[in-house]
């Protein structure tokens, strides 16, 4: 199984490690503190504690990770460079989140907290630092400690680096984020506070809210500048280089023609190398891709077979259904079959055919009568619209002899090739329709 660790600790990576958990990677978090473990799922295989270089290194030989996703708060320049050269060593893939930067142009901006310190003693008015606690030793002797308001996380080791930097007991906010705009005028407002210290954490990290506060309390905000970053991405493109690991794709074909294929979806298609589906999809996609093994199957467990026959390390498979993959679709039977499957949504027909009609369709209750035994009539009494997908024995014509028994008189609307150059939709009712000939599949 692909293994993947996380280095975590922030708002991001909590949400990054969310997403990879709908997936079965074999996920390992690491996070610096208790209480980053704290904030983490029982369920989540994590490892606590700092780690220097030599010990990520046996840790990471030890565990053969595959990949190794740098989560770290943007500031943690040494965690990110050990994570960094660690994998460099190795041979490990390393890849970086980064958060993008923020507007500073109404805030007063320094490079470092020793520039900070010096800004500050320029200042007048009480200061509320929000930067945390490991730092604040470098303003131990800054000379203005007595109008220094600090706040922490509410831990003892917080607490302690509060003492050793001589913050006095009275100006120590020990509390757990997040933090509202609203808390952070009010907190601004009670302790008269003329300047805000903080660092560019980005939007997940509260900063928006505390530059609003400043604004609107018309009071200077001092912003310590991100370090140089590592080359990284953004937490959605992380995402989806994760996605592309997953090796088997579920792909929508949409509602027939492939005019009305998603880019995604045909991205996919010509980036797979291998793509299985029914004989008459894989005959449609053939046009679009080139050099792939075509697979023409449609029974799961065939399909299961051919997918474990492929050497998944080095192979992206796709397997390929019409219409749309949560709408009455095979590829529900695949994703309880294989792990890691990522599906990729199609323009189904019920709503080509309600845009073709210029029908809202939030309001159509969708049936399947196609090898499906469905209560068609109770459906019709309780619903304004209905939308019934037919095959097999449940025909246009056996529909309206079933609807004409019953004394029922509704609009039909037919819709045959849709998408397709000898698309047609007939409208009528069940008298008008019985005796006409349509598509099997209407």
């Amino acid at each position: 199984m692909y293994k993947i660790c996380v280095f975590a600790g922030t708002s991001d990576g909590r949400e990054l490690i969310d997403f990879l958990q709908q997936y079965k990677f074999d996920i390992t978090v690491c996070v610096a503190t208790e209480y980053g473990k704290h904030l983490l799922n029982d369920d989540i295989k994590v490892r606590d504690g700092k780690m220097d270089i030599e010990c990520m290194r046996e840790f990471f030989v030890d565990q053969k990770f595959d990949t190794i996703l740098d989560c770290t708060h943007p500031y943690a320049q040494i965690v990110t460079e050990n994570i960094y050269m660690t994998c460099k060593n190795l041979g490990i893939e390393y890849l970086r989140i980064n958060r993008e930067d923020s507007q500073l142009d109404d805030c007063v901006q320094v490079n470092t907290v020793e520039d900070a310190v010096e800004y500050l003693k320029s200042t007048t008015g009480n200061i509320l630092s929000t930067i945390g606690s490991k730092e604040l030793h470098k303003f131990a002797d800054c000379g203005y400690i007595d109008r220094m308001h600090v706040r922490v996380l509410p831990f003892e080791e917080s607490l302690e680096l509060c003492k050793k930097a001589n913050i006095p007991s009275s100006n120590i906010i020990a509390m757990q984020g997040p933090f509202t705009y609203e808390l952070n005028y009010a907190l601004v407002k009670a302790l008269d506070i003329k300047v805000i210290l903080t660092k560019d954490s980005g939007t997940v990290g509260g900063f928006l809210e505390k530059l609003q506060v400043a604004k609107d309390a018309n009071i200077k905000l001092v912003v310590i500048n991100k370090p140089q970053q590592k080359t990284g991405y953004t937490l959605q493109q992380i995402k989806q280089i994760i996605e592309n690991k997953a090796k088997v794709f579920v792909v929508a074909l949409g509602v027939g023609a492939l005019d009305f294929l998603t880019p995604r979806a045909k991205t996919i298609l010509q980036n797979a190398d291998v793509i299985i589906g029914a004989k008459r999809a894989i005959a449609e996609v053939s046009s679009i891709v080139e050099d792939k093994q075509l697979i023409a199957e449609i029974d799961t467990d065939k399909i299961v077979e051919h997918i474990n026959a492929t050497d998944a390390t080095n192979k992206t498979i796709a397997v390929i259904f019409t219409g749309d993959v949560g709408f009455y679709s095979g590829a529900a039977k695949l994703r309880e079959r294989i792990p890691n499957v990522v599906s990729i949504c199609g323009i189904s027909s019920p709503i080509y055919l309600a845009a073709k009609l210029n029908m809202p369709w939030e309001d159509i209750k969708l049936v399947s009568m196609h090898q499906r035994k469905n209560n068609i009539i109770a459906n019709i009494k309780r619903y304004h619209k209905v939308f019934a997908l037919l095959g097999g024995q449940n025909t246009v014509t056996s529909l309206c002899e079933l609807l004409l028994s019953y004394k029922i008189e509704v609009k039909i609307c037919v819709g045959e090739n849709l998408s397709y150059d000898n698309e047609k939709i007939t409208i009528g009712t069940p008298a008008t329709l019985k005796n006409q000939q349509f598509s099997s599949l209407s």
